[in-house]
């Protein structure tokens, strides 16, 4: 045989050799290419299932996880709460509350990401008798928030979220589009974004998780965020709220949807919503078959606005309108603020919200309806302390009518709302202003 051997065999051993070189520089160029390019974004898995049990059981449970995102889940006892797993350095806390029973805070590790089992046995308070329930079948509490922008802070509801919920009814403004959209909107330009002359603002679909915990029923998406990125932004925000039962007023994939009212039911009380803006950037109004916000002029109040107004109060027992509307920082009302609100009140609102000025605007009573200017900025934004003062805004029904009405002031620390005082109440009826109208009333 020839030096060499086989030549058989040495062009077996030459193509195995072959492929295996192409075979480690393949694996090279893809590891090379998959650090320099960005790679999907995971979504938050539930890997474990915390199952609480209590003697009695009814108890209501909630679990809190300080600084994480949408580490709040809460049912009643017997339950089981899907959990991710949490660090070492951030414990979560299970809360157990029913009514004649002590109250019990658990520590819980969450750090192994391995399912848990909790059984408790309550023990009963002594001399304990329930408290008359405080609201009648035909009222409604009503709470409303001011200008949220999700993504820029971890549990933006964390410390206001028990208030939120103790209302029959929570709304606020949504002023980012939640959705993974790239392109913006091109009626802001990049140049203005790079000046910040305009700015866009979008968090992923998953944010709307944050909402539903937190007990929003009803967000307005009439302002001059909600196209940021454009009409496949606001569906796909529209989209997600909804599959958690977060209903969108004053924006939609149509103009009919835009102008269209959202209702909300408590017991015998059918509370309804309208939305509108007069802060219209180019590309945003809806159209008849094409996304948008239901635009409104600066002006008097148009036809079409009056008769929906019109047409809901004769539908609903409690209508409120909210307006994106007024100058930005500026404390007080400019004068085409106050005529919008008197004739919707005339129309028939019985609650009138206002946002975008980002700062707070004073609050009246208006012919038996509730007006609030502006309820400044909520979450995620806030640069001074004039911006970062906020309130929650509770209002109760009766029978349709608006019967009292209680401020809670709030505080922006590091973007996230924090109460900063006792609530104060107006009892509308007698002009009494003293204590508390807190917890499901």
């Amino acid at each position: 045989m020839p030096e060499g051997g086989d030549p058989q065999a040495v062009a077996r051993r030459m193509a195995v050799l072959v492929a295996l070189v192409v075979w480690v520089v393949a694996v090279a160029y893809l590891a090379l290419a998959g650090r320099g390019s960005p790679q999907p974004e995971r979504s938050v898995a539930t890997v474990s299932v915390l199952s609480v049990a209590t003697d009695p059981p009814g108890a209501s449970v909630r679990l809190v996880s300080p600084g994480a995102a949408a580490a709040f889940a809460r049912g009643t006892t017997p339950c089981d709460l899907p959990v991710a797993p949490r660090g070492e350095d951030n414990p979560a806390v299970l809360h157990i509350d029913m009514p004649g029973y002590l109250s019990q805070r658990r520590p819980l590790d969450l750090s192994t990401g391995q399912s848990q089992t909790v059984a408790v046995a309550l023990q009963p308070m002594e001399n304990w008798e329930p408290v008359p329930e405080r609201t009648p079948s035909h009222a409604v509490t009503i709470a409303a928030v001011g200008d949220i922008l999700l993504g820029q802070v971890l549990d933006p509801f964390g410390d206001v979220g028990d208030l939120l919920r103790s209302a029959d009814v929570t709304f606020g403004n949504l002023e980012c589009a939640l959705t993974t959209h790239g392109a913006h909107t091109p009626g802001k330009t990049d140049a203005q974004i790079a000046a910040q002359e305009e700015f866009v603002f979008k968090a992923h679909p998953r944010w709307s998780n944050a909402l539903s915990l937190a007990g929003f029923d009803v967000v307005s998406m009439a302002n001059n965020h909600a196209m940021d990125y454009r009409g496949e932004g606001l569906v796909e925000s529209v989209d997600s709220l909804s599959r958690l039962g977060v209903k969108v007023v004053g924006a939609g994939p149509n103009l009919g949807y835009a102008r269209s009212r959202r209702e909300v039911t408590v017991g015998k009380v059918k509370v309804g919503f309208l939305a509108v803006t007069t802060i219209v950037p180019y590309y945003s109004a809806a159209g008849e078959s094409s996304p948008g916000v239901a635009a409104h002029p600066v002006g008097p109040m148009s036809g079409w606005l009056r008769t929906a107004i019109s047409g809901a109060a004769s539908s609903v027992d409690v209508l409120c309108v909210s307006f994106h509307w007024g100058i930005e920082r500026q404390p007080m009302p400019a004068e085409y603020q106050r005529a919008l609100a008197r004739e919707a009140v005339a129309a028939g609102a019985d609650f009138v919200i206002g946002h975008h000025p980002h700062c707070l605007q004073p609050v009246e009573v208006m012919d038996g309806a509730l007006v609030v200017y502006s309820l400044g900025n909520f979450v995620g934004l806030g640069t001074s302390a004039n911006t970062r003062a906020s309130m929650i805004l509770k209002a109760r029904f009766e029978d349709g009518r608006l019967a009292a009405y209680e401020t809670f002031p709030v505080t922006l620390v590091n973007h996230r709302p924090q109460l900063s005082g006792p609530g104060q109440w107006v009892d509308v009826r007698t002009g009494a202003r003293t204590g508390t109208l807190t917890g499901g009333g």
